[in-house]
């Protein structure tokens, strides 16, 4: 599997776990098959990435905690309130 083969299935198993949520799933909940079917990944497929899907919820999680590390790192105080009000304003 290509490394962009698994970054496109990674977001599908992602964005898909947070739809099941959205949809008024709880997240302990929600099993593996479920989330196999509407991604379209194969369940053996999921275990290369994942060994449960609270995984994903950490994966995603210490994906945005380096994101915010890294615009605190990159940005001027200025451009950062600004980003951060942006994030705020859209949720």
């Amino acid at each position: 599997m290509s490394r962009e083969q698994y970054q496109l299935t990674d977001a599908k198993l992602v964005n898909n776990l947070f739809d099941l949520i959205a949809d008024g799933q709880k997240l302990d909940g929600i099993t593996v098959t479920q989330l196999c079917l509407k991604s379209g990944v194969a369940r053996k497929t999921f275990y290369r990435h994942y060994s449960s899907t609270q995984k994903i919820i950490e994966g995603f999680l210490d994906n945005s905690a380096n994101d915010f590390i890294g615009i605190l790192k990159e940005a001027p105080v200025r451009a950062f309130y600004n980003q951060v009000s942006q994030i705020l304003l859209a949720n």
